[in-house]
């Protein structure tokens, strides 16, 4: 062949290549941040609804109070949605909305029998389906887009969510995205993504693996893959049925922390998954929980001791040095506190200091954080928080982390090799309590 053979079909390849188009080309994104929230809004004509949930409640007041948009998207597409992915854990009958006295509008849920609840009364998990909802069917409408146009991108959908809250919820977005025609990437640290995704011809699993250096990513295929992946989340194949008790956790970085302490003060002889088992009970879910003998539970609450009468229940104090009591989920842990300290088998700790983040030793912080020396934390010190107009002030994570944003897990990770019984010991009531934990899980293995 000759050279001007080769010119000519190379040229044809590029002229092909320079109208061939990526199937996601010009495609509009939209993301939803692991760190969110919806809040009361004062009216604001821009429309906007950031990954980070500001502006939410702006819309909601608008699609319900404006005369030009369709209040049907939020008080039947959007609350018909709702209710599906919530199933039979809570049925709302209606989403208005209020203004405060501050000139501030609320979202307010209605429940039979319950009457109007304000949504900042609400979980994490909620708001975090609200969000999702408002850019299925709010935020196309604004735009005058149809959802076949877009690109979503939602960051760990799985905080605050119980497992099968998660799974009803990535059942509606893969419903959703197969009828209409879009796009959604998810990140996450749940084996529940995994095993709702793992069998659909619609979806691809994408391990993420950095080795310290450089990100690299590997499509999952093969059954051996997953099982490496299931690894890396943490499940484990053992039945929590069979286990030999059970151990309650807010979420996964709880579960790093919890089973690194019990190798300090156990030295080895216990083991997750063989001397006891570590279940997620999803943060503001607790108040769906009960601790009681067969029998006395609530038909709309989950009783951890009847899927184990073995149990633990570790969660955060929430205490503020205002209130002292803490937030309404740690009054909510003070009665299964009451109501596991009737079961000879179980056992509950709720932290004295404000979060589990709260023990991680100020020297392994400083080493993080490339710190020569830190403040130690306080008691009621939030570890994580972000200033808002309502709280300005900084969680203790923002005024010291060299890195705006990490993530719980990670944070856990990094850390976790550091600690000794030495310098963990100095941490509040940790040794007495982990000590007690420790006893607990000897005496379910004897």
């Amino acid at each position: 062949m000759s050279a001007g053979s080769n010119r000519e079909r190379e040229k044809r390849v590029k002229a092909k290549l320079a109208i061939k188009k990526h199937i996601l080309s010009g495609r509009i994104v939209k993301k939803i941040s692991a760190e969110r929230d919806i809040v009361p809004e004062p009216v604001d004509s821009s429309m906007e609804l950031s990954s980070e949930g500001s502006g939410a409640t702006n819309i909601v007041q608008r699609f319900i109070n404006s005369s030009d948009l369709p209040r049907e998207i939020i008080q039947e597409k959007l609350l018909n949605g709702l209710n599906e992915i919530l199933g039979k854990d809570a049925h709302f009958t209606e989403i208005q909305i209020q203004i405060h006295s501050d000139e501030k509008w609320e979202v307010f849920l209605g429940e039979q029998r319950k009457g109007l609840i304000p949504l900042t009364d609400s979980g994490s998990g909620l708001k975090t389906i609200i969000l999702c909802l408002l850019n299925l069917y709010a935020i196309p409408h604004l735009e005058k887009k149809s959802a076949s146009e877009y690109v979503y991108l939602f960051e760990e959908l799985e905080n605050n969510l119980h497992p099968s809250l998660q799974r009803r919820l990535l059942k509606f977005i893969e419903k959703f995205a197969f009828s209409m025609g879009c796009t959604f990437f998810l990140t996450t640290h749940s084996s529940v993504a995994l095993d709702a995704y793992a069998n659909s011809d619609s979806a691809q699993i994408i391990r993420v693996i950095h080795d310290g250096k450089e990100a690299r990513t590997t499509t999952v295929g093969k059954y051996f893959d997953k099982l490496d992946v299931v690894r890396d989340l943490g499940a484990k194949a053992s039945d929590l049925l069979q286990a030999n008790g059970i151990v309650w956790v807010e979420g996964p970085s709880d579960r790093i922390y919890f089973n690194c302490w019990v190798e300090l003060l156990a030295g080895g002889r216990l083991q997750e998954g063989r001397d006891y088992q570590c279940a997620f009970y999803g943060g503001s879910l607790l108040a769906r929980y009960e601790a009681l003998a067969p029998g006395e539970e609530a038909p709309e609450s989950t009783n951890m001791l009847a899927v184990n009468s073995n149990a633990i229940l570790i969660c955060d104090g929430d205490r503020t040095a205002e209130s002292g009591e803490g937030s309404r989920i740690k009054r909510r842990a003070s009665i299964l506190k009451t109501q596991m300290g009737k079961q000879p088998s179980s056992y509950t700790w709720i932290t004295e200091a404000k979060e589990i983040e709260s023990y991680v030793p100020t020297e392994i912080l400083c080493q993080q954080w490339n710190k020569k020396t830190l403040k130690p934390i306080g008691q009621y010190e939030p570890f994580w928080h972000k200033p808002t107009k309502k709280n300005p002030s900084k969680g203790y994570f923002e005024k010291y982390s060299l890195t705006k944003t990490v993530d719980k897990v990670s944070l856990a990770l990094d850390t976790t090799p550091k600690m000794t019984v030495q310098n963990m010991g100095e941490m509040f009531e940790w040794g007495r309590e982990m000590k007690a934990i420790v006893d607990k899980i000897e005496e379910w293995n004897r």
